[in-house]
């Protein structure tokens, strides 16, 4: 559903018609649109809403995605060019603006601009920000005489949600507690929420994240009771929207009482004012009525909590091996750690930026950490024999009891201030441990947005149903069409189902088909570490790549001591352990012109890895600048959530795959139809990152060796049938296929089930074309036959019907008609 699929002249008028049958307030209570106070759309003399005209048409003329709504598409320029595209005039009826909603669209322009330096109390986004404060304040109503009008764009570093608070003495003088009118900034600066919403951090603190929403959703429905006049002028009673990806911003919605959109093209010539003042007033009216106050929660549960612990220099050596693996260990029985659980977190501080740590919590609090390493208790501190630590291996030291944790990531350059990164809880607990040499301490992890981020991750069970799977496939696509990428939509959800599959592809084609821009895009959508470094990474091959070095580095002997031995790692090695260390989420490694050198010299080990499993990587650690190697000189397999892409292009530069190569992987040609040149496409835009929970099961499905067992596509015995006949055609010419390309297609043919791809022929098309035609190639005595076999198998019904293989009938002709003419052909034109 996009605002550019609008095309047609006729549905601009029935959605006229029903303006005019229903009415202007009707059409917009429906639609869920503002009046247009400014520019409308003409016509027979009248004039219409000119968002809420092109939203609803886009509903009749595509009745089934239906019409748009108001976050769909940017009012202002884009809105005029679209009607006048479809042949309208547009007319300014009003030049007048709202002085609020002008206020506000500077300040989030400015904010966009200071996210990008240092923070500072002197940027004009802060002084913007309380200029739309004090323009607020003159809205106040009698009843909220006295209230404070409280701007926010964060403290010692910019905001990811800023907001504008309106706080009532005798309700709450915080917005960590208590019910409020709060104007909240989205993320990407495109939007502000007018809301009433309520305080999280003090019910967090109380009664662990979960507990705390149920009970901030119980409330919200209490008071949506009596703000049904806010609701019959537009305002939403739920909290169904996003502000963005952070912690907090996803607390201030899961907030919310009632809340209502402006997007910042709209502002200035919106009616926010007025809508500003109707929910002061409503909010007044929950204050005189006594609503606003709530009996105290009793927890239910155990809140989550966090063991604490700083890694002083002297523990270094013993982190970077046995923290590493997920162990840490204690001379003697560690205590006041009773309430610790499993699943519970374990949050290693180091890199303290003060000097010594061990000072006062005033000096503490002023500084802060390089890195804080977060990771959940698997089992907590129990007597073992197992030798994990260096000192224990040397005899130097013993460390009976140990906890075992899993790693789940690390968070750089974390502030100390309380209620910044950690609450004073956490931060103090930090202190302690590090006054007492390493010993930890537990503290609640609510109230730390660092540690409630990670005390999310990975709660739920995977559910890797093929319903799930085919909303990976679809919240892909989606992301891609949002990027302004062109590309046909199967295609789009054959590499996706492809990659499920199989995490090596190659992407052939045109140059400038798009073919980089859809593997980027996958890296794109897989988002980002803890740490904000991305999950993808792009490698442009060289020509004198001779080695697997440039991949997989080498020991740098020139460097190495007693120390241990150091090695070189280049790019992609790095990105590799980084993936190795966080085995949920998926990691995307392109290879960009892949073929400029020899595939089979630089590539080998990769190829002998992503088969066997056996180890090639070799297992490091970065410490004081240099990459050495474990004491054990051990290597590590493949991560299972790494995918690679490699993109192709054929000229006199390059070379050609060995059957070796495109064997191990799906290989996907793009070329562009005439048609499909469109003069009003744009350079896309950055793909939206997917949330946790969908790249955490796209991580998982493909790690699942034995999905397509247990989700059999509805044809199986069907398709087994049809890849043995075309393994008995493709014999007698020494191309048939083995035990692998059989496997990879009936799982292929799985996840394209589960995608919707039901028909057979669809998948066997498919199949043919990214497995089995990639490795045709050679002279015509050598492979005409073979060709023309397939080409008769794709057609499988008369010659003046369609064949029932379309795409593999289409490129098949393409590579005889080569052949004919240059006597040698091969896959990639």
């Amino acid at each position: 559903m996009a605002f550019r699929d609008l095309t047609e002249h006729s549905a601009v008028l029935d959605a006229m018609a029903e303006a005019n049958r229903v009415g202007e307030a009707a059409f917009l209570q429906k639609y869920g649109f503002q009046p247009s106070r400014r520019f409308r759309i003409a016509h027979d003399g009248a004039t219409y809403p000119s968002k809420a005209l092109l939203a609803a048409a886009h509903g009749y003329q595509l009745p089934d995605a239906g019409p748009l709504r108001t976050g769909d598409f940017s009012g202002g320029r884009d809105t005029i060019a679209k009607a006048r595209a479809l042949g309208f005039d547009v007319v300014d009826v009003d030049g007048s603006t709202d002085e609020l909603g002008v206020a506000l669209a500077r300040f989030m322009r400015l904010f966009i601009e200071a996210r990008s330096a240092a923070f500072s109390h002197d940027h004009p986004a802060f002084e913007a920000l309380h200029a739309c404060a004090t323009l607020i304040e003159s809205l106040l109503p009698t009843q909220l005489a006295g209230a404070e009008v409280r701007p926010s764009v964060g403290r010692g570093n910019w905001a990811s949600v800023p907001w504008i608070a309106v706080l009532h003495p005798s309700v709450t003088d915080s917005t960590q507690h208590g019910v409020y009118p709060v104007l909240l900034f989205r993320e990407d600066m495109q939007a502000v929420e007018v809301t009433i919403a309520q305080g999280v951090t003090d019910l967090k603190e109380a009664l662990g994240r979960r507990q705390a929403v149920q009970e901030l959703h119980r409330r919200a429905e209490m008071l949506r009771e009596h703000l049904q006049d806010l609701e019959a002028a537009g305002f939403a009673p739920s909290s169904a929207y996003e502000l963005g990806r952070s912690q907090l911003g996803r607390d201030y919605v899961e907030s919310t009482v009632i809340h209502r959109p402006f997007e910042i093209d709209d502002l200035a010539e919106s009616d926010v004012s007025d809508n500003v003042s109707a929910l002061l007033r409503a909010y007044g009216s929950l204050l005189v009525s006594g609503r606003l106050s709530f009996d105290e929660p009793t927890p239910t549960t155990q809140s989550p909590h966090a063991l604490m612990i700083y890694v002083d220099q002297g523990d270094n050596t013993n982190f970077e091996t046995g923290g590493a693996d997920g162990w840490w260990g204690w001379k003697e029985s560690p205590t006041g750690l009773e309430a610790l659980r499993p699943g519970d977190l374990v949050a290693f501080g180091r890199g303290f930026t003060g000097g010594s740590p061990r000072v006062d919590p005033p000096t503490w609090q002023q500084q802060r950490l390089r890195e804080v390493v977060v990771g959940r208790v698997v089992t907590t501190p129990e007597r073992t024999d197992q030798l994990v630590m260096p000192d224990e291996i040397t005899g130097e030291a013993s460390y009976p009891w140990k906890l075992r944790f899993e790693r789940l990531g690390s968070v750089a350059d974390v502030s100390l201030r309380p209620d910044d990164r950690l609450s004073i809880w956490a931060t103090e607990g930090l202190r302690r441990s590090a006054i007492a040499h390493g010993i930890g301490l537990l503290a609640p992890v609510a109230g730390s947005p660092l540690l409630e981020e990670f005390m999310d991750r990975g709660t739920s069970p995977v559910t890797s149903s093929p319903a799930a799977v085919a909303a990976v496939g679809n919240a892909f696509l989606e992301a891609v069409e949002a990027a302004g990428l062109r590309f046909r939509s199967s295609d789009v959800i054959a590499f996706v189902a492809a990659m499920l599959a199989k995490p090596f592809a190659i992407l052939t084609g045109q140059s400038g088909s798009g073919k980089t821009q859809l593997a980027k895009g996958l890296g794109e959508w897989f988002g980002a570490d803890a740490r904000g470094r991305p999950r993808y990474l792009s490698v442009p091959v060289r020509p004198d790549w001779t080695g697997p070095e440039y991949l997989f580095g080498y020991p740098d002997a020139l460097r190495s001591s007693a120390d241990g031995e150091v090695w070189a790692v280049p790019g992609p090695l790095e990105f590799m352990l980084r993936a190795s260390r966080e085995p949920d989420a998926p990691y995307l490694l392109l290879l960009d012109e892949m073929n400029l050198a020899h595939v089979e010299r630089y590539f080998a080990d990769f190829l002998s890895g992503v088969e066997s499993g056996d180890p090639v990587l070799p297992e490091l650690h970065h410490r004081d600048g240099r990459w050495l190697a474990t004491g054990s000189a051990q290597r590590l397999p493949l991560p299972r959530n790494l995918f690679v892409v490699g993109t192709v292009n054929v000229d006199e530069t390059t070379y050609l795959f060995s059957p070796k190569v495109l064997d191990r992987a799906f290989t996907f040609e793009f070329r562009t139809a005439a048609d499909e040149l469109d003069p009003t496409l744009r350079k896309p835009f950055p793909t939206a990152p997917a949330d946790a929970d969908t790249t955490r099961l796209f991580a998982y499905v493909a790690a699942d060796d034995a999905w397509q067992h247990q989700h059999p596509h509805p044809e199986r015995d069907a398709l087994v049938a049809d890849l043995q006949e075309l393994h008995g055609l493709l014999s007698p010419s020494g191309s048939d296929f083995g035990h692998r390309v059989f496997y990879e297609s009936l799982r292929y043919a799985s996840v394209l089930g589960a995608m919707g791809v039901a028909d057979r022929w669809d998948v066997i098309d498919s199949i043919v074309l990214t497995k089995l035609l990639p490795k045709m190639h050679g002279t015509r005595s050598r492979v005409e036959k073979p060709l023309r076999a397939l080409r008769e198998f794709a057609q499988g019904v008369p010659d003046d019907q369609a064949p029932r293989m379309p795409l593999s009938a289409a490129k098949l002709d393409r590579m005889l008609e080569v052949l004919a003419e240059a006597q040698f052909v091969s896959f990639t034109e």
